[in-house]
C-alpha cells in the first residue's frame, strides 16, 4: 500500500501559502493614496471642498475621535444614530449623501487613508522662473 503523501504535501503548501499571504497582505501607508483615489477621490478633493468636504484636518474636526470617524466612514447612518454631533453636522454639508463602505473597507485600509490625508501636502507650482 502506498502512503498518501501528495495530500500531506498539498496541505503543507496550502498552509504555507496562507501564512505567506497573511504576512505580506498588510496595508502600507503608501497604499493610502491608492485607496483614497479608489474610494474617496470621486467626492473628495484634497485641500478644498467638492461634492464632499475637504478632508485636510478631518481628524481634528472630529475632535480626534477616530472611533467615531471610523464609524462615519463605514456607515454615516450608524454614526448619526450613535449620537455623534460631528456626524449630525457633516451630514448637512451637501444635498448628496456619503457612500457607505461597511463590508467594503477594513480598519487597516481606513488607517492608511487617514495617514495619507494627515501627511498630504499641496503641490507647489513655481511660475515665472527662468527657463532652463
Amino acid at each position: 500500500m502506498i502512503p498518501c503523501k501528495p495530500t500531506g504535501q498539498r496541505l503543507t503548501i496550502l498552509l504555507l501559502s496562507f501564512l505567506i499571504f497573511s504576512v505580506f497582505n498588510t496595508v502600507s501607508a503608501q497604499d493610502g493614496k491608492a485607496l483614497f483615489m479608489g474610494k474617496c477621490a470621486s467626492c473628495h478633493v484634497m485641500g478644498k471642498d467638492a461634492i464632499g468636504p475637504n478632508l485636510v484636518g478631518v481628524e481634528e474636526r472630529w475632535g480626534g475621535d477616530l472611533k467615531a470617524l471610523n464609524i462615519w466612514i463605514k456607515d454615516y447612518n450608524k454614526a448619526i444614530a450613535a449620537g455623534y454631533q460631528r456626524a449630525k453636522d457633516v451630514v448637512s454639508f451637501a444635498p448628496s449623501v456619503m457612500q457607505t463602505f461597511e463590508g467594503n473597507i477594513t480598519d487597516p485600509e481606513i488607517d492608511a487613508i487617514l495617514k495619507y490625508i494627515r501627511e498630504w501636502k499641496p503641490v507647489v507650482v513655481v511660475n515665472g522662473g527662468p527657463d532652463p
